[in-house]
């Protein structure tokens, strides 16, 4: 048809290739600041998820983990104490039950997915119980789990305080079934819960949006050169200053995304090698407590050796997290904390020995062993505010990213237009 080839004859002519030009470079820039915007917008979605609902998970699970790693050293401490400190320990121990089941519930609201009854019956099943330490559970049935275990454990510790009051020898089995569901299934559970890896992509360079941006450049440099040949101009004002912005929108996105990336992977590693270690040694010192009770109460063979064991694993965790770049506020607690460390060794070796105290004395001692406790919990604040820091710092350096890339590719299209039309208009 004769329109057609009019239209063709058009698109054949330097003014009909310059038109195609324009809708290239605006199609270009519309992609362009599109991919940029997305790509911004996926990684803060991952940080938002890591601060809120990743974060939530890891500091409940952290709180579940201490208060019922204090609870279970407070159930046997009730049984050492006398008079009025009884009363006393038991209310400390409901305390951290409350804390256990707050820290559950709001762990439970930032994980949308619901376990159904018949599951949750499945896993706390007696047959299954033995091995929910080491199964292959999500996030949402932990959470259940934990929460339907929780008043298991506390009604055996209640009815071991019930039956020791009676002197019912009882009541120390009540107590160390309560304690091994602790330290053997629940804690471990907790401890699964948290997460220190970042998600996937966060700490990614953006290679697909930088490919994106390096093409447009590589886009209108070439348009450069061939207004060059056509028209004789050596530079188009419009063009360079389009490209210049290009350049400046996807420089700001790889620098802003580089910058985020490095501090989400700053808040992994910290969480890593401080934060969920000194949890760690945090519990597994109150578990100590509660063991050396318990080997008072209900001696059994290889206690001395088991202890010491036990002492040695939190020693050397400590002296791991004590080699890392620490705060001098850290450092001091943390050394400070070392200290207990040799001084409990001694203690255990002296108390569980041939040669050891009185009952009453040993008894005092394990029920007021709160230092290594003092020390370590200004060092998990001090590490869980530099981990919160960080990731404020990498969500702060996404901050505005997507629409300054935004708008500097509505500028750079609207550049190159103005560059570009006039030359059209020439050959009007």
């Amino acid at each position: 048809m004769a329109w057609r080839s009019v239209v063709a004859a058009h698109f054949r002519r330097t003014e009909g290739k310059l038109t195609l030009a324009v809708a290239a470079v605006l199609a270009a820039a519309a992609v362009a600041g599109l991919v940029g915007v997305l790509s911004i917008g996926q990684r803060a979605d991952l940080l938002t998820d890591l601060a809120e609902r990743k974060g939530a998970v890891n500091a409940a699970a952290g709180e579940f983990y201490r208060a019922l790693a204090d609870a279970d050293a407070t159930s046997f401490s009730v049984v050492l104490v006398s008079g009025e400190r009884v009363a006393v320990q038991q209310q400390a121990f409901r305390d951290d039950i409350v804390a256990a089941a707050a820290a559950l519930d709001y762990a439970a609201k930032a994980v949308p997915e619901v376990t159904s009854t018949a599951r949750i019956n499945e896993l706390t099943s007696s047959a299954r119980r033995a091995y929910l330490a080491t199964g292959a559970l999500t996030t949402a049935e932990r959470l259940s789990v934990l929460s339907s275990l929780l008043p298991v454990y506390t009604g055996l510790v209640e009815a071991g305080w019930v039956y020791s009051s009676r002197v019912d020898p009882v009541g120390t089995s009540y107590l160390n079934e309560a304690s091994l569901l602790a330290r053997e299934t629940m804690l471990e559970l907790a401890k699964d819960l948290r997460d220190a890896t970042p998600p996937f992509g966060v700490d990614s360079f953006p290679w697909f949006a930088v490919a994106v941006g390096l093409a447009v450049v590589l886009l209108l440099i070439a348009l450069q050169r061939y207004l060059a040949r056509r028209t004789r101009r050596r530079f188009n004002i419009g063009m360079v200053a389009a490209t210049v912005l290009t350049l400046v929108a996807f420089g700001w996105l790889t620098a802003a995304s580089v910058i985020a990336a490095a501090h989400a992977s700053t808040s992994a590693e910290l969480s890593r090698t401080r934060l969920v270690p000194l949890t760690e040694i945090r519990a597994e010192a109150r578990n100590l407590d509660g063991a050396q009770a318990r080997a008072l109460i209900f001696p059994l063979i290889g206690d001395l050796d088991g202890l010491t064991a036990q002492v040695n694993r939190i020693d050397g965790k400590l002296t791991a997290v004590r080699a890392a770049p620490l705060g001098t506020e850290s450092q001091y607690a943390l050394d400070a904390a070392s200290v207990v460390v040799e001084q409990w060794r001694a203690a255990i070796t002296r108390d569980f020995s041939a040669t050891r105290p009185s009952y009453g004395e040993i008894a005092k001692a394990i029920t007021a062993a709160e230092e290594l406790k003092d020390d370590l919990d200004p060092a998990i604040a001090s590490a869980s505010r530099e981990v919160d820091q960080s990731i404020q710092d990498a969500r702060a350096a996404l901050a505005g990213t997507d629409v300054g890339v935004a708008v500097l590719m509505a500028v750079a299209a609207a550049a190159a237009v103005g560059g570009l039309w006039p030359r059209i208009a020439e050959y009007r």
